[in-house]
């Protein structure tokens, strides 16, 4: 059988990559390349002919396919990755369509509701835990934080940040009251991070749910990064510009989390292209990259915050 490369997984660091995560690299006949390249616009892309993909489930999927088309040399023990990543997409997207069509049974936890919830609520719910990354666009009045706060349910998002508009923090401390009574709620009102736990209000206990105003964000982006399973965007327009702290802490306290979630009415707050930004937190690489997403959607064929969609 004819080989027309070599598909290899990069770990953290590799030489000459500088990946903060595992990712592809496919090296192919000068004629695959070119095919390869029009697959994946948004692979990083070298005049030696290699290109880089994340190790993503739905990157996975498609280099399978690309394998069944070109057979490649891959090594047993990245090929068994692919392969399992390949299948973790598959069962994220028959669940994910058995949800949306109402054939499967909302996810079923022994955390009982203190409160009754709404089916439309649990179904983002249900895809926000089945998906790991949600942004939630329900109109005005539709109970977006209820649908938040029904992730809460399940052992695994625990502990919890929720980060919201400055007044908002505790309509969120007593939504959650309503609703999930026995969780412990905490909060932050300073800047300078400290342990929630020696707080007068926590007796000692470590909080289930932290919540904060963005104003505070940038001060604790560090302090909460791989210390909290969900993270939860109320207002997620809030995210729409990258040239700010706190929309550096929210990416950084993001990327260690577990369960990402944005809700908004407004996802689109003034131009287009901030859609983009908006993502990259909350899904990354789901509206490719930010070339690809000029070319794509934006009236001028290129990227910038201030693209409008065409």
């Amino acid at each position: 059988m004819k080989l027309h490369g070599e598909v290899r997984l990069l770990e953290p660091g590799s030489r000459g990559q500088g990946h903060r995560s595992r990712a592809w690299a496919i090296e192919a006949t000068p004629d695959v390349m070119i095919r390869l390249k029009r697959i994946f616009p948004r692979a990083n892309g070298r005049r030696s002919g290699a290109i880089t993909l994340g190790d993503t489930p739905d990157v996975a999927r498609d280099i399978e396919w690309v394998l069944e088309r070109w057979p490649m040399q891959v090594k047993a023990e990245h090929r068994e990755r692919l392969l399992e990543r390949a299948r973790q997409h598959r069962r994220t997207e028959e669940a994910v369509e058995a949800i949306l069509s109402g054939d499967a049974p909302h996810l079923d936890y022994v955390a009982e509701l203190a409160r009754p919830a709404r089916d439309y609520q649990l179904v983002a719910a249900d895809l926000a835990l089945t998906t790991g990354r949600l942004l939630l666009t329900d109109d005005l009045g539709l109970g977006k934080t209820m649908s938040g706060l029904l992730l809460l349910r399940d052992p695994r998002a625990l502990p919890a940040l929720v980060v919201c508009p400055t007044h908002l923090p505790q309509q969120w401390a007593d939504e959650l009251a309503l609703t999930l009574p026995f969780l412990r709620p905490h909060i932050v009102r300073t800047l300078e991070p400290y342990d929630p736990a020696r707080h007068r209000s926590m007796h000692g206990h470590d909080p289930d749910v932290l919540i904060m105003p963005y104003s505070k964000l940038r001060g604790w982006g560090d302090a909460l990064a791989g210390r909290v399973r969900t993270v939860i965007f109320d207002e997620a327009q809030e995210l729409r510009r990258t040239d700010s702290a706190k929309y550096t802490a929210a990416a950084t306290v993001a990327d260690g989390a577990q369960f990402r979630v944005g809700l908004t009415a407004t996802p689109i707050y003034n131009y287009g292209g901030e859609i983009y930004n908006v993502m990259s937190v909350i899904a990354p690489d789901a509206l490719g990259g930010k070339q690809e997403f000029g070319r794509e959607w934006c009236a001028n064929e290129g990227w910038s915050d201030k693209a409008s969609v065409a």
